[in-house]
């Protein structure tokens, strides 16, 4: 928050996100007395993870850090259109290539898929974390 004045906090953006719920116990159980600073974000614009991704690596410099993301894959087609679109989204996220994986994600999703509505709900954390560990080499 110091390094960028964008970055803020909204306590009501965890009322109803439980992401942060479900990661946190798996650090504290494998990890030694791990430091752990949360973000939630809402705006997933290239612009927004850009300047968090920018912002995050600046503050880690000379640090040991993991970054973690979590997300969802397909939200709610038929199984076999979920194993459809996760496999392109796995693929895509492979090649680390954030831009690609905008256009590819978006390029899926006006296919008109029955009852897909998103391909990967963390697509923001996720873009900023590959972004980050880009960045830090």
């Amino acid at each position: 928050m110091r390094e960028n004045e964008a970055i803020t906090f909204h306590p009501q953006a965890h009322i109803q996100e439980h992401s942060l719920e479900n990661q946190i116990p798996f650090l504290q159980r494998t990890l030694s007395k791990p430091k752990i600073v949360t973000a939630i974000m809402q705006d997933f614009s290239k612009q927004n993870c850009d300047m968090l991704s920018t912002s995050l690596a600046n503050v880690m410099k000379g640090k040991n850090v993991l970054l973690i993301a979590s997300t969802d894959m397909s939200h709610y087609p038929v199984y076999d259109e979920a194993v459809k679109a996760d496999k392109v989204t796995l693929a895509v996220i492979e090649t680390m290539d954030t831009d690609l994986i905008r256009k590819r994600l978006d390029e899926y999703l006006r296919r008109g898929v029955r009852e897909l509505y998103c391909m990967l709900c963390g697509r923001g954390p996720a873009l900023v974390v590959m972004d980050t560990a880009r960045t830090r080499g």
